[in-house]
């Protein structure tokens, strides 16, 4: 099947999801994981069994960048606009799958490369213009 404008874009795209979902359920069940089943393990009622699963709440808020800090809110922001892209850019193929032109999904991938700016601009013009070949 041909490659279409965009597949190099939307690869780099899902890697980039895969890899956050990755890494905030890796640290949760890595570390936070086993320290909840040992704190859980070394309770001796059922306010320690509490209060040790209030520190696993608050390890997975911070792994998944739910906590108000200052750092962590400006990750939590660049994060979350990276990923409101990804979603408007898998509409935009989505919308765009069935019109046969390469000329329209090039034109429309500008439009939506400019509206939002960035580095997004960079890798969608290079993504478009090696899936489309010579």
């Amino acid at each position: 099947m041909p490659r279409q404008p965009g597949d190099i874009l939307a690869q780099r795209m899902a890697h980039f999801v895969t890899a956050l979902h990755q890494f905030a359920m890796g640290r949760l069940l890595h570390s936070a994981w086993p320290d909840l089943l040992q704190e859980i393990g070394q309770a001796q009622s059922l306010d320690g069994v509490r209060a040790a699963h209030g520190k696993f709440l608050d390890a997975a808020a911070r792994q998944c960048l739910l906590v108000p800090t200052r750092t962590w809110r400006l990750l939590q922001d660049a994060v979350l606009r990276i990923l409101d892209l990804i979603l408007k850019f898998a509409d935009l193929r989505h919308r765009l799958k069935n019109l046969g032109d390469w000329r329209v999904h090039l034109l429309l991938l500008n439009y939506f490369v400019s509206s939002d700016g960035g580095c997004i601009a960079q890798s969608c013009a290079i993504g478009c213009l090696v899936s489309l070949g010579p």
